[in-house]
Parts: structure tokens; sequence; C-alpha cells
């Protein structure tokens, strides 16, 4: 994955605009948790709720990068991740996942198959990670497991305080399907801006985690 984001990084400009994946959607401020700023947001005829968090991490995008990219940490910060793959690298800036999540008891397991986009800004200075359903002969549906719906979702990354901090705002939109009450979809999902925003502050804190050197060169923060 590290070096598919740095080709994204060389070669991409800011293709997609800044304003939220889910048009229409009203968004309303809930709760502050984990020094997450968590809000709600009503989607147009759907009865599942979106959730976005904004938070700030001291440690630069390169850092911050890096640990979202750190495949041997992804389940520190990714609740519940038993399994996560590449099903098809589609270009440099372009591929289909596949992620599988564990489910309490007696729920069955949850799997999703997703694309994700990159982007970078022509400053340098914002990098944004897009995500949506997709399909893929190769990651079929598996008996005992419950096939899910991960709709329009991203992370934002802003590089602020002369690159010595990162504004970080994630939004996520996914129906898990099954027979799961709606409402306690929605509050699992009122949690998640918030703990993938503080585990991956964790991580990018930690003392003696070292940045990436591909991206503290190219974003040449400190």
């Amino acid at each position: 994955m590290k070096h598919l984001i740095l080709a994204t990084i060389l070669i991409s400009t800011w293709l997609a605009s800044a304003h939220a994946v889910m048009p229409g959607t009203v968004w309303k401020k809930t709760k502050v948790r984990n020094k997450v700023t968590v809000y709600r947001g009503d989607v147009p005829n759907s009865k599942i709720v979106a959730f976005r968090g904004i938070g700030i991490i001291d440690a630069s995008m390169a850092k911050v990068l890096t640990v979202i990219n750190d495949q041997k940490r992804i389940k520190e910060w990714m609740s519940d991740l038993k399994e996560t793959r590449i099903v098809k690298q589609i270009s440099e800036t372009h591929r289909i996942e596949y992620n599988l999540t564990s489910t309490p008891w007696p729920l069955k397991n949850r799997d999703f198959v997703y694309y994700v986009k990159w982007w970078v800004s022509a400053d340098k200075k914002t990098f944004k990670i897009k995500m949506g359903p997709a399909t893929d002969p190769s990651a079929p549906v598996t008996k005992g497991v419950v096939r899910g719906d991960l709709k329009e979702s991203e992370y934002i990354l802003k590089s602020i305080e002369n690159g010595t901090k990162t504004e970080i705002m994630v939004e996520i939109n996914a129906d898990p399907k099954g027979a799961v009450p709606k409402w306690i979809v929605n509050i699992f999902q009122s949690i998640w801006p918030s703990n993938t925003i503080a585990g991956i502050r964790d991580i990018a804190t930690e003392d003696g985690y070292q940045t990436d050197p591909t991206y503290a060169k190219f974003f040449a923060t400190k």
C-alpha cells in the first residue's frame, strides 16, 4: 500500500471537491468523545445515520499517513477487524479492497467489498481517501458471513500549524445488513469516528514511532 500511496501523491491533483461525499446530508454536532468532535448526519431516504468525526493529531500528515498504511498495526485502530486484503488493483490511485469484521455472538460476522481512491491537493497540504460500494467476482459472498454495504465514506487529512499537526476528518455511512435493528447500528456507528481517530492518534504520537521516509520526504514535514 505504501508504494501505491506514493504513486498517488506523485501523479495526482486535487480532482474531487472538498464537500461531503453525501450530498443533502444534514450534519448536527452530537458529542465530543476522545477529543474528537462527532457529528450525526441524517441522509435523505435512509434509516441508517451517517457519522463524522473531526480531531487534531499532534503529528505531521506524513506520520498520520504512515499509521494508516501500517499493515502490522491496522487492527489497533480499525475496530473488530479480522481480515483485510486488496481484491483488485485498478490503477495507481484506485483499487478494490475486502474487509472482514467480527461481531458479538449471536450475530454473524460482516464483510465488505469497497473501492478506495486517493487524491492530494496541489499544495500538498490536504490528502483525501474516498471509499464506496464495489463488487468483484474474486470476493464472493461467503457462507456464514453477512455481506454489508459500505456507502460513500472518506478520510480527509489537512496539514496545520506549519506541518507539525494534522486535522483529520472521517465520515462513515455503512449498512451491516442482516437482522440487526437500525437503532443498534446507529449507536455503534456513532462510536466509530472517535475510536478511529483516537486509535490513529495513539500510534502517531507514540514515543519512538517513526515516520515512513517516503512521506516525510515528499511532504517536507517535521
